[in-house]
């Protein structure tokens, strides 16, 4: 039995999240990897909208945080879980919707494009933090900007290509 809790979704909050590879390869340690997952998040905004307010590439795990959207009209359709309300479904599959996506995407875009020879990309499960006010966001928004330090892979958080920190995310 897991003793993971259930996934918390819903519309009009932010959420941490973090993926992982499968043992920790390091898939995105080439900067052409690291492009297919920025491609990979286009491509996902394109069917699930979705807020993108700070992420960071590492090697192994990327952490993102992220504001689920309204999904357009073709993913509501989708086969609601057994008694939900068409609302409350899309609350619910809103947040997993639209990682899932990402990381759908960016493991068909890295098995095509470089030619990865692994059963699989991803660890089994990502985590996700709902964001619970202000000081919350700004805490894990710092946690993105220095994650790179944290694990040596530069000196200041300027230093780092592959972490992105949008100026408006708000707007």
């Amino acid at each position: 039995m897991s003793h993971i809790p259930e996934r918390w979704d819903g519309l009009d909050f932010w959420y941490f999240v973090t993926v992982v590879t499968h043992r920790r390869q390091p898939v995105f340690a080439g900067e052409s990897a690291c492009t297919i997952l920025q491609k990979a998040f286009h491509e996902a905004y394109h069917h699930y909208p979705f807020r993108l307010a700070a992420l960071v590439i590492l090697p192994d795990h990327w952490h993102a945080l992220i504001r689920p959207g309204n999904p357009k009209p073709a993913v509501a359709k989708s086969q609601p879980p057994t008694g939900a309300q068409p609302e409350a479904e899309e609350r619910a599959r809103s947040t997993r919707v639209v990682i899932e996506q990402v990381v759908g995407a960016v493991k068909r875009n890295v098995l095509r494009d470089l030619q990865v020879k692994c059963p699989s990309i991803w660890q089994t499960r990502f985590l996700d933090h709902r964001i619970r006010n202000e000081e919350d966001f700004l805490h894990h928004l710092e946690y993105i900007r220095n994650n790179p330090l944290k694990h040596g892979y530069a000196a200041t958080p300027d230093q780092y290509r592959w972490c992105f920190i949008h100026q408006r995310p708000f707007e």
